[in-house]
């Protein structure tokens, strides 16, 4: 039987703004529990499926092609933190991640603190972030049941295996402090948008909680993170073209809104980010540099009247984001489309960029979690290299390869060609041949060509 075409009927709705009012025919189906809204979207569900009905063996086909490359039993590369070897394992023909971890040797046994598999049996989805461990051996982890970013933090204790009272509902991210009670976090107002940080102290009732920092302009996005050094909570108030900067210290056991300290007052067009070692503050900023220059002050001073200049501005190259150690400091710089990582000494021994064979490339900062240290982890792809970790020791500039993805069935080579139009890098060209035949092909099986379009501009990345 044929599916009629289902369409949504029309219940005018006015909405007004800034003086203005316009009709919504449609705003009724923003109502996700009303049984009309579930009964329309069922009836789209059903005409689709049966429309496409023909299709199914090569939906089919293609994703068991696609799944015939990806290495579904697999283990993320085990990063060292606090005295234990932190990896994650995926299993075949399982949708979710198994969190691990190996005290202080990787050969000792294999504990495993956290299975989504099995926390995500009997629900449509179960999506898990922002798991971490405290000082105290306390497990934290972000869940999100509808893919709506409303996240419910649990906590449990890795010791006794078992799960806290303490259950913190409409999250946005959260954060440990360096100590073995305080949470601290944000929350959402009506609109989605991250608004409050809360501080929490695991073992008392949520109801007690303390609202250390509200910011009512709806065009500011609030985040909250520690510092890596550790020293320092920094609650972030970024719009799309200015951005504010509060911190307390790290270590604090009960925090109150007395103990934060504004680093400097939004300015409407400035945006700044805040790094911290020892007792002294980097500051990667737009101040008079339209592509961001990194400046430095000492904690006694931080308003920008007393920021000096540490690495002028360039006009071909966009500063984006930093990683700062004890003794070195990583930049990721952008020039003619590409990301590079450059490395400084603090004490100015040495200034040079990490080198990469191809010519376009992916690169994404891997797990540093320790500011002691003078390693520093990255994830590096292109067209002709699968996804890749690497460990370099930022004194000796010695490369190690820690992990190359497997594709079953193998990585083909991509033969590279820049286009003569404009400047570099204006696209890639891959070619991948493979015998295959379909229903499409019946005389016989024919090489086909893969083309990636690979797109890259200046982008300076939001805050949030």
């Amino acid at each position: 039987m044929q599916v009629k075409t289902p369409i949504a009927s029309k219940v005018p709705y006015p909405i007004t703004l800034h003086d203005h009012t316009r009709i919504d025919n449609y705003f009724w189906l923003r109502q996700k529990e009303n049984p009309d809204v579930v009964a329309y979207i069922e009836a789209e569900n059903a005409h689709t499926e049966q429309t496409l009905a023909h299709l199914a063996p090569l939906r089919e086909s293609l994703y068991t092609e696609i799944m015939s490359h990806v290495k579904q039993t697999d283990n993320s590369v085990p990063y060292l933190r606090d005295g234990y070897y932190y990896y994650t394992r995926t299993h075949e023909g399982k949708s979710y991640r198994t969190y691990c971890r190996k005290k202080g040797s990787l050969d000792a046994p294999e504990t495993v603190i956290l299975d989504v598999n099995l926390l995500a049996e009997g629900q449509k989805q179960y999506i898990v972030s922002q798991v971490r461990v405290n000082c105290a051996d306390i497990l934290g982890y972000a869940v999100d049941l509808t893919g709506g970013r409303l996240n419910t933090i649990y906590f449990k204790n890795l010791q006794t295996n078992e799960l806290l009272p303490d259950v913190i509902e409409n999250v946005s991210e959260y954060c440990f402090a360096d100590n073995a009670q305080t949470v601290y976090y944000t929350t959402y107002d009506d609109s989605l948008r991250p608004y409050r940080v809360y501080a929490h102290h695991l073992g008392t009732p949520i109801a007690n909680d303390v609202l250390l920092y509200e910011d009512l302009d709806e065009r500011f996005w609030v985040g909250i993170e520690r510092s890596m050094s550790k020293q320092y909570i920094y609650i972030v108030s970024g719009s799309k073209i200015t951005s504010e900067t509060h911190y307390l210290p790290a270590n604090l056991t009960h925090p109150t809104p007395n103990d934060l300290k504004l680093f400097q007052a939004r300015i409407q067009g400035l945006e700044y980010l805040v790094f911290d070692t020892a007792q002294q503050f980097f500051v990667l900023t737009n101040h008079q540099a339209q592509n961001f220059r990194l400046m430095k002050t000492n904690a006694e001073a931080t308003q920008i009247e007393h920021w000096t200049e540490y690495m002028t501005h360039r006009s071909d190259v966009l500063l984006e984001d930093l990683l700062l150690f004890d003794q070195y400091m990583v930049l990721q710089e952008r020039s003619e489309g590409l990301l590079h990582f450059r490395v400084l000494a603090l004490d100015g021994s040495a200034d040079y960029q990490i080198p990469f064979r191809d010519p376009i490339y992916d690169l994404r900062v891997a797990e540093n979690f320790d500011s002691h240290t003078h390693t520093f982890r990255y994830q590096y792809n292109s067209l002709t290299t699968p996804l890749t970790v690497y460990e370099i020791d930022l004194s000796t500039q010695k490369q190690t390869l820690l992990k190359q993805q497997e594709v079953p069935g193998g990585f083909d080579s991509a033969i590279m060609y820049p286009s003569g139009i404009g400047q570099l890098p204006p696209m890639a060209l891959g070619f991948l041949f493979r015998w295959y035949a379909t229903k499409f092909c019946r005389i016989a099986p024919k090489p086909f060509v893969v083309v990636w379009l690979w797109l890259v501009w200046h982008e300076h990345r939001p805050l949030f």
